[in-house]
């Protein structure tokens, strides 16, 4: 008897696993996150082919140089670091300022990042191995 009225409210809708429309931000997506989930998509497509073509090649950078001054896994490790902050760092910035003009901007920024590390990649794939 006390507990009928608790039953009654849960059991209105949600409880019963109607949905009335998700209106949460965080899980809505707009035409501008879906862009910037796209550019990091692309971001790290871009990254992944430049660590994949440079793989046993000779690597100018030394800090992603291996101790032969090839790049390996330690060069791959410290790529996909700096790409893992990054996307990071925006989605908290994007999570704390959500707006389509920043949305937009970050986009924008990793799109630039991924052509220019896909050319590296192209590059890399012009390299004979040694």
């Amino acid at each position: 008897p006390t507990f009928r009225g608790d039953v009654r409210g849960e059991l209105r809708g949600e409880a019963r696993g109607e949905v009335r429309g998700d209106t949460r931000p965080e899980l809505t997506a707009g035409p501008t996150k879906r862009l910037w989930l796209t550019s990091v998509g692309a971001l790290t497509m871009a990254n992944v082919a430049d660590a994949q073509s440079s793989w046993g090649k000779r690597e100018l950078n030394p800090t992603l140089a291996g101790n032969a001054g090839t790049f390996g896994l330690g060069g791959t490790l410290i790529k996909a670091g700096i790409v893992t902050g990054m996307i990071g760092v925006e989605y908290f910035i994007l999570r704390r300022h959500p707006g389509k003009g920043l949305y937009r901007k970050v986009s924008i920024i990793n799109f630039g990042a991924a052509a220019f590390t896909g050319g590296v990649a192209a590059h890399n794939y012009t390299i004979p191995q040694r």
